[in-house]
């Protein structure tokens, strides 16, 4: 009997062990657990800190008191894998009272642009609304092949079926195709304004840059 109760003494610690440890296990868990986010939240916070000191340096930069200064800043954040930076540079640019910085943006926009879409505004006379309405209103035309060194490039469905050319010069767009001619200027509201001629008819129109 004294013995069976020895057994059921030791059953009973072992099983209190067993107990503590599976509690000692679990609080450990769940305080790893709990920590890990803390971690994660503190490595954020510090990601955060880094990318808005970048955020500023580059803004000190696009307002140096010296213009190559500024110009050379642009160029390189125009060219940034980072969005927000690349952003920032192009609203800087565009709104810049620079005309340099302005052509400097322009001509790296279109880098990235791959479809101008020309929107045609009502113009003077029946012929004049007569190919407005022919051609939509819009037209879309598939940029190829820009050298930003030279500010050429090629161009597909403005005014025929076959390749045309145009021509990034300064804050001057110009667009040639078969029957159809175009010449644009930067805004100051970042948009291309300017007039589409085709057979002789022109119509005034704008390339929204965004």
């Amino acid at each position: 009997m004294l013995q069976d109760d020895k057994r059921l003494v030791i059953g009973s610690a072992r099983g209190i062990t067993h107990m503590a440890t599976a509690l000692l296990l679990l609080a450990a868990g769940t305080t790893a657990a709990s920590a890990a986010p803390v971690a994660a939240n503190q490595l954020n916070v510090q990601q955060i800190q880094a990318d808005a000191n970048q955020l500023a340096q580059a803004r000190q930069l696009l307002s140096h008191a010296d213009a190559n200064v500024r110009s050379s800043a642009l160029n390189k954040l125009l060219q940034s894998d980072n969005t927000a930076l690349r952003e920032m540079a192009y609203a800087v640019g565009f709104g810049s009272a620079d005309d340099v910085a302005r052509a400097i943006t322009l001509s790296h926009r279109f880098n990235e642009v791959q479809t101008l879409q020309i929107t045609l505004n009502e113009g003077d006379g029946g012929k004049a609304e007569q190919l407005r309405r022919s051609l939509g209103g819009v037209m879309n035309v598939t940029v190829r092949s820009y050298n930003e060194v030279n500010g050429r490039f090629e161009v597909r469905n403005f005014g025929g079926s076959h390749n045309g050319y145009g021509e990034v010069a300064g804050l001057q767009v110009s667009l040639s195709q078969n029957a159809c001619s175009a010449k644009f200027e930067l805004n100051d509201v970042s948009e291309l304004s300017g007039s589409v001629t085709c057979a002789g008819v022109t119509l005034p129109a704008t390339i929204d840059l965004f």
